[in-house]
């Protein structure tokens, strides 16, 4: 039985119990019968602000009165719950990504930059709004938002530790980790990001309507990236019909974590520049690169990566990376992200490691340089 048709019968169940008693009691029934069909209507319409949730954590005081019953109903369960379980607070998914229950005022920490608070139906605590970036994604309980508002919602996210939560961290938090998890590139499908999930949150559980949720997601997802490489390599394909000669390059992070936004913003660059994410093999946590291929102008306007033909080989021409007096720049527009990402400049070192990147032309001919 889903949720709204649930509710709607506990209502009028309450409501028809409200009849039969007598004075404030009768009363007090039928408010909370009132509260059930309201949800139910929430539930059927999505309306996930309907206690007053506002982009602040706070209930708005109208949602406080008229949802007093249920509201009380919610706090005092939670608490319960809260004394009860021996289930950690939180747990982390990846290094950026922390998940759990909601925050007492007293747990709240600075060791997160920014917390993303999914719960509709509780304010959230002014200490921890006061000590780091908060934003308010409400979804009622058990429930999921819309595939585009879910997606707009992680694109949101900045740079830093991130703590997401719901009310006990199973369900609305499972649900928003896994498609972070997807989006950042870190899981290849849903099945395996509920799993990572599950290894530090074991309580954690989806339901057929969050599972569908995050299905259609990750399809989002996928065709996006499907019809955006597709109209790169439409674009590319047309300078090369007109003689621009095309070069192929990888490049190998010194971390794994959130290459996918990394792809995206260098695709971001510009037309005629087109990456993509590779895997050794179809595991999670096999080591990843990013392929692309661009005309040379374009790494030498976009990236600031000038190349020069450099014959090393009685056999072929390659084309090497030309040495500048100081090492090569990333461009202003992602030169901020790079640093989430754990990428070093290029030239540059990072406690002996450094970015790898090898280049091809289309022609056959190729180069490799190593900043290491």
């Amino acid at each position: 039985m889903t949720y709204p048709l649930l509710l709607a019968a506990l209502g009028l169940l309450n409501l028809a119990l409200a009849g039969r008693l007598p004075g404030v009691l009768g009363w007090a029934v039928a408010w909370f019968a009132l509260n059930l069909l309201l949800l139910a209507v929430a539930y059927s319409f999505r309306w996930h602000r309907m206690f007053g949730k506002r982009p602040d954590g706070t209930l708005a005081p109208w949602g406080r009165f008229l949802f007093w019953p249920w509201l009380t109903l919610t706090t005092v369960v939670w608490r319960v719950w809260c004394w009860s379980n021996r289930e950690p607070i939180q747990g982390t998914v990846a290094p950026r990504l922390v998940l759990g229950r909601r925050l007492l005022a007293a747990e709240s920490s600075s060791e997160f930059d920014h917390v993303l608070d999914l719960t509709a139906e509780f304010a959230e605590p002014a200490a921890i709004r006061a000590r780091v970036s908060y934003r308010s994604f409400a979804i009622l309980d058990g429930s999921a938002p819309t595939v585009e508002r879910l997606l707009e919602e992680i694109e949101r996210l900045r740079s830093g530790r991130t703590y997401v939560h719901c009310a006990q961290g199973h369900g609305r938090s499972a649900l928003v980790a896994v498609a972070i998890l997807l989006r950042w590139g870190l899981v290849r499908s849903v099945e395996a990001g509920l799993e990572r999930v599950q290894r530090v949150r074991p309580g954690a559980r989806l339901n057929r309507t969050q599972l569908s949720c995050l299905k259609s997601f990750a399809s989002k997802l996928a065709e996006r990236r499907d019809r955006e490489l597709m109209a790169k390599s439409r674009f590319l394909g047309d300078l090369v019909s007109r003689g621009k000669p095309l070069a192929e390059f990888t490049i190998s992070p010194v971390s794994q974590e959130d290459l996918r936004l990394l792809c995206d913003d260098l695709n971001a660059l510009g037309p005629d520049f087109v990456v993509e994410e590779h895997r050794m093999s179809d595991r999670d946590d096999a080591p990843q690169w990013l392929w692309g291929e661009a005309t040379r102008e374009a790494l030498e306007r976009l990236l600031a990566w000038p190349v020069r033909r450099c014959p090393i080989s009685e056999s072929a021409d390659f084309f090497a990376w030309q040495e500048p007096p100081t090492p090569p720049r990333w461009p202003a527009e992602i030169a901020s992200r790079i640093a989430d990402f754990g990428l070093t400049q290029p030239g540059a070192s990072d406690e002996g490691q450094a970015d790898n990147l090898s280049y091809q032309l289309s022609d056959g001919s190729s180069a490799a340089r190593s900043s290491d």
